[in-house]
C-alpha cells in the first residue's frame, strides 16, 4: 500500500524521542478504535473537537495563551481549510487542506495515543510548533492504521534525484495496480504556514497505471519483451529464467515440475503472439518512433528516449504516447520479483502455475516456431 505521508530525518527523530511506537503499540494493546479518525467531515464536526480544546483532559497541560490560539486558528479556517505546500527544485507544489486535516492539526489524531503530560513537551521533543507536533503524530496514526489488505514486494529505487517506492499489488476488485511514489522529503509548509517535518504524498509524487486496464499475464509478456529487446541483463532471466524460477520455487516452498509440457492458455498465447516484432519505440519528446505495438492489457507499453519500459496510453493519430510509470534498466529484477510475489500472495485473480508456465513457453527450444512471430495484437 502506497504511503500517505513521508517524514524527513528530523520528523523520525521527533516521534522516537516521544515514543510514539510505545504509545501507538499500548493503545493497540488497549483495543482502542481508531475509527473515529476520519470522521471530521462537515463544519459542525470540526466545531465539536474545537469546542473540547478548553475542556478535553488532553489539551490541560498545554500553556493556555498557546492553547487558545490554535483553536482560534483553526476556527478561522473551517469554511477555507488552506493547502498543503511542498518546494521542489524551486517549484512549489499545492495540494488542497481538508476539514480532516484540521482535525488532525487540532490533536484529534494524537489524543488517541498521547498523554496529556507528552503536548507540553512538543519542543523538547523537536517540533516547531503545537500544530506541527500533533500533526506529525496524526500521521504516524494514519500509516500506522492505514489498510493492510494488500500484500506486496516493494522496492525503492533513485533516479533524477528522486527516491521511487514502487509497489505491484491487486485492489478489492483483484485488478492489477503499478505504482511508484516518490518518498523523497522536501520542504513542506502545513495549512497553517507553519513548516514541518512531514509530508503528505502529493499527486506530483506519484505515478501509476491501475485497475482493469492490466493483467498480470499480459504485464508479465510485456516484461519479457523488453528484456528481450533491450538485451537488459537480467539475473533472474538469465540460464533461461533460471533464477526466476529458483525464487519462485523458493517463496512457494515447492519445487517447480520442470519436466512436464506447460500448459498454454489464450492469455498466454495472445500475451506472447507479438513477442519479436518490433517494440514501440519512443524519442525524448515521448513521440512514437515507427514500429510495432507492445501491449500490456488494454494498456500499452514502449521503450522510451532513455531504455526505460514505459507503460501508458498511445495516439497513434498524434504519434504520441503518454507515460503512466516507467521502470530504469536495472529494476527489471525488482519487478520480475514484484509481479511474482503479488500474484502468489496478493489479490490476484491469476494462478501463480500460469506465470510460471508463461516463462518456461517462453525460454522454450520451439518458442519462435510454435509463438512467434504471429500477428501484433492492435
Amino acid at each position: 500500500m502506497p504511503p500517505e505521508y513521508i517524514f524527513s530525518d528530523k520528523g523520525r527523530k521527533i516521534l522516537e524521542l516521544s515514543h510514539v511506537d510505545e504509545r501507538f503499540a499500548d493503545a493497540t494493546k488497549r483495543e482502542i478504535s481508531f475509527a473515529g479518525l476520519f470522521s471530521c467531515t462537515y463544519d459542525s464536526d470540526l466545531k465539536v473537537i474545537l469546542r473540547d480544546f478548553k475542556t478535553d483532559e488532553f489539551y490541560s497541560k498545554i500553556d493556555t495563551e498557546e492553547r487558545d490560539a490554535l483553536h482560534d486558528t483553526l476556527r478561522s479556517r473551517i469554511r477555507s481549510p488552506g493547502l498543503w505546500q511542498a518546494t521542489k527544485s524551486g517549484v512549489v507544489y499545492k495540494k488542497d487542506a481538508t476539514l480532516n486535516d484540521l482535525a488532525m492539526l487540532a490533536g484529534l489524531h494524537a489524543s488517541f495515543i498521547m498523554r496529556p503530560d507528552d503536548v507540553p513537551r512538543y519542543k523538547e521533543f523537536g517540533s516547531s510548533s503545537l500544530a506541527e507536533f500533533f500533526g506529525i503524530i496524526g500521521a504516524y496514526i494514519r500509516e500506522k492504521t492505514k489498510s493492510t489488505f494488500y500484500k506486496s514486494l516493494p522496492w525503492t529505487f533513485e533516479s533524477d534525484g528522486k527516491i521511487w517506492l514502487n509497489e505491484i499489488e491487486g485492489d478489492t476488485n483483484l485488478d492489477l495496480n503499478l505504482r511508484r511514489t516518490d518518498i523523497q522529503f522536501y520542504d513542506t509548509m502545513n495549512p497553517l504556514g507553519e513548516p514541518i517535518n512531514y509530508k503528505p504524498i502529493f499527486s506530483e509524487d506519484w505515478g501509476h497505471a491501475d485497475g482493469y486496464q492490466y493483467g498480470e499475464v499480459p504485464v508479465l509478456g510485456t516484461i519479457l519483451k523488453y528484456a528481450h529487446h533491450t538485451n537488459i541483463e537480467s539475473k533472474l532471466l538469465r540460464d533461461n529464467a533460471k533464477g526466476l524460477l529458483e525464487w519462485t520455487s523458493e517463496q512457494l516452498c515447492k519445487k517447480i515440475d520442470e519436466s512436464s509440457e506447460p500448459h498454454t492458455t489464450v492469455e498466454i498465447t495472445s500475451s506472447l503472439a507479438a513477442f519479436n516484432l518490433a517494440p514501440v519505440r519512443l524519442d525524448e519528446h515521448n513521440h512514437i518512433m515507427p514500429g510495432a505495438s507492445m501491449n500490456a492489457g488494454r494498456a500499452e507499453a514502449a521503450i522510451s528516449s532513455k531504455n526505460e519500459l514505459a507503460i501508458g496510453h498511445s495516439n497513434f493519430k498524434e504519434s504520441s504516447f503518454s507515460v503512466s510509470i516507467a521502470y530504469n534498466p536495472a529494476e527489471i529484477d525488482d519487478l520480475l520479483k514484484g509481479l511474482f510475489y503479488h500474484t502468489m500472495f496478493g489479490s490476484s485473480r491469476t494462478d501463480i502455475t500460469e506465470l510460471i508456465d508463461m516463462v518456461r513457453i517462453r525460454f522454450s527450444k520451439d518458442f519462435d516456431k510454435k509463438y512467434s512471430p504471429g500477428l501484433p495484437l492492435n
